[in-house]
């Protein structure tokens, strides 16, 4: 019999177990297993294989394990019903693998409807009986046609930000309908000491462009408007130079290489424009014989 107080066998073998593994990778992540079905997790490991490994244990174990392997700034992300991700992979190419693979899942009482539900218009795979008036209960306009159950036109079930009732899910199983998404939240992330929270892990490589686009447009009108030169905008600084020189040379019609043709320009069309102004001469009368 153990004695009081003393530790299970089978939980210390357990820590230094889930120690030892998060010790041969240099990221570990916790996800959250809270009400993910175990034939979606089986998806998730067969996605996952080559690239990490999803270590479940019990809360409390995991946080030992996590004590022991000197990886303590994780620790205050560890809730719900978490499970260990470790990897050698980029934290953040895992965390895009899990977004881009929600899984599906069939709706239960209460569930909350993240699309509108239509069940088109057409024969089913049903045989006549009670499910004709079972599918009628959810919303459904079923009927009988020569011996084969069918909807006689598209029907919605529930829109986009509505729950639906037993009646509603248990059709909508029965029709093969999966509307609920299950993503596999990673919470947070371990590498290097450092730790990414499940909003960090969510930024995408669009995002950080764009931001970098941002930036770098706010920081080239700022350093142009106080004056200071950089690489980046020393190209306008010159211009700018050289428009004003220009403008300040044709003001004072100053010729130079670079106003000449627009001094010229202006000198014929003000000629021009005082031909125009100039009385035309009557011809000189023929010298007579």
């Amino acid at each position: 019999m153990r004695p009081k107080g003393s530790v299970a066998q089978w939980k210390t073998e357990e820590v230094d177990k889930l120690a030892h593994a998060i010790n041969a990778h240099p990221v570990i992540g916790l996800v959250d297993m809270t009400s993910f079905p175990s034939k979606q997790l089986v998806s998730m490991k067969r996605l996952l294989k080559g690239k990490a490994l999803i270590k479940m244990s019990k809360k409390s174990l995991i946080t030992r394990a996590i004590e022991k392997s000197g990886r303590k700034e994780i620790l205050e992300f560890v809730g719900g019903q978490p499970a260990l991700l470790l990897t050698k992979e980029n934290p953040f190419e895992i965390a895009k693998i899990l977004d881009e693979n929600k899984a599906k899942a069939g709706a239960k009482p209460n569930s909350l409807m993240p699309i509108d539900i239509v069940v088109p218009a057409g024969e089913t795979s049903f045989p006549p009986g009670p499910i004709v008036g079972e599918l009628q209960k959810a919303g459904i306009k079923a009927a009988i046609e020569r011996g084969k159950v069918v909807v006689k036109e598209d029907s919605t079930i529930a829109k986009a930000g509505e729950r639906v009732n037993a009646k509603q899910a248990e059709a909508m199983n029965k029709l093969g309908i999966e509307p609920v998404e299950l993503k596999l939240r990673l919470l947070a992330a371990w590498e290097n000491k450092f730790v990414f929270s499940e909003a960090a892990l969510g930024i995408t490589k669009a995002q950080v462009m764009s931001w970098i686009k941002s930036g770098s447009t706010s920081t080239f009108n700022f350093t142009c408007k106080i004056g200071y030169p950089t690489p980046q905008n020393i190209r306008f600084f010159v211009q700018k130079a050289f428009t004003n020189t220009k403008g300040v040379a044709l003001k004072a019609n100053y010729a130079c290489e670079a106003t000449v043709k627009e001094l010229l320009a202006r000198a014929n069309a003000q000629a021009k424009s005082l031909e125009a102004k100039v009385p035309a001469q009557p011809a000189a009368a023929e010298e007579k014989k």
